[in-house]
């Protein structure tokens, strides 16, 4: 019965790690999917808002080093012939990107998400850091795996309880199907001692074989 509870346990180690890693995995992907695409949009919508021609130009409010790298959104505007008129964020310097849409880039020590659109009168950027996406990423995975990580265990711990309180009953089963053998081999005059069972799974399979009998036997009593 030890060896039976041992492959149990072996089994189900690598299995529940499994489900540890692809929850994980899982998590981290779909927050990573949807984090991406809100602040896609917002980048898209900020840009698309000063594309349209005005006359003048609007007043940008200048951002700070903090407010970039908690995820502020940096302006560019562009005229026709690829002049930069304003941005939002003077200490960064993006060149205009050649199509519209979205590319990353990296300058100095960080990485940049841009969306470009352009028009024929005027180019828009919008600019933001990707460290900073990351970070947010990374914390609403921890916030939302950290639950699962630890319900893993818990399931663990619950199945491996059951089974051994099921093995604990077939193990009785057996000693008790074991001196019922023994009783009747004596009856019998046949020796069956001297050779321990050293594989207690074909015991306990034995014994559960034949309750199983006796309780078809029950029933064709009862029956007849």
């Amino acid at each position: 019965m030890t060896s039976l509870r041992k492959h149990l346990l072996v089994w189900l180690i690598p299995v529940f790690l499994a489900a540890a890693v692809i929850a994980a995995v899982w998590t981290y992907y779909m927050f990573g999917s949807m984090v991406s695409m809100f602040m896609d949009g917002q980048m898209r919508v900020l840009a698309d808002s000063h594309a349209a021609e005005t006359l003048s130009l609007p007043t940008l409010r200048q951002l700070t080093d903090h407010e970039v790298s908690k995820g502020s959104l940096i302006v560019q505007i562009w005229d026709g012939q690829g002049r930069l008129l304003t941005t939002s964020y003077p200490s960064l310097v993006v060149p205009l990107q050649a199509e519209n849409g979205f590319e990353d880039l990296q300058f100095g020590t960080r990485h940049w998400r841009i969306y470009s659109i352009h028009t024929p009168e005027r180019t828009v950027q919008s600019v933001q850091c990707l460290e900073f996406r990351d970070m947010v990423i990374n914390k609403q995975a921890l916030q939302a795996g950290l639950p699962i990580a630890l319900l893993i265990p818990v399931a663990a711990w619950i199945l491996w309880f059951g089974a051994c309180r099921a093995m604990a009953k077939l193990e009785a089963l057996a000693r008790v199907a074991g001196r019922e053998l023994h009783q009747r081999a004596a009856d019998q005059g046949c020796s069956v001692g001297g050779k321990p069972a050293r594989d207690r799974s074909q015991q306990t399979a034995h014994a559960a074989s034949r309750c199983l009998r006796f309780a078809a036997a029950l029933r064709a009593g009862r029956c007849a």
